[in-house]
């Protein structure tokens, strides 16, 4: 089903035990013509929170009649995640540092 990213930047996120925040962006693969993070601001549920990249591997599934996005990972891993810097490019160190804070493995290439 095709769906606008407007409809997904306007999503609420949960996680596998809570309520973590709302989708505000979306990285593109500009090779690949696929979403590979989502930018996830996690500031209405953590006072103080920050912004925050979700792998696309992350994502349980995504309920469009609840306009939520359910991912794989728990409120703890996202608030031990490193926080999203808009103005640092996301190379290949940075993606082995978030995918570390978050116990997860993958790429760009996979």
């Amino acid at each position: 089903m095709l769906k606008s990213l407007y409809h997904l930047t306007r999503s609420s996120v949960t996680a596998t035990d809570g309520d973590i925040g709302k989708v505000k962006a979306a990285f593109f693969d500009d090779q690949w013509w696929t979403i590979r993070y989502l930018v996830i601001d996690t500031r209405k549920w953590w006072p103080g929170g920050k912004k925050v990249l979700i792998a696309c591997h992350c994502i349980d599934r995504i309920d469009w009649a609840t306009n939520t996005v359910h991912v794989k990972l728990t409120r703890d891993q996202v608030k031990n995640s490193l926080q999203f810097e808009k103005e640092l490019p996301v190379v290949r160190d940075y993606e082995e540092r978030l995918h570390a804070s978050n116990h997860r493995t993958g790429s760009w290439d996979s």
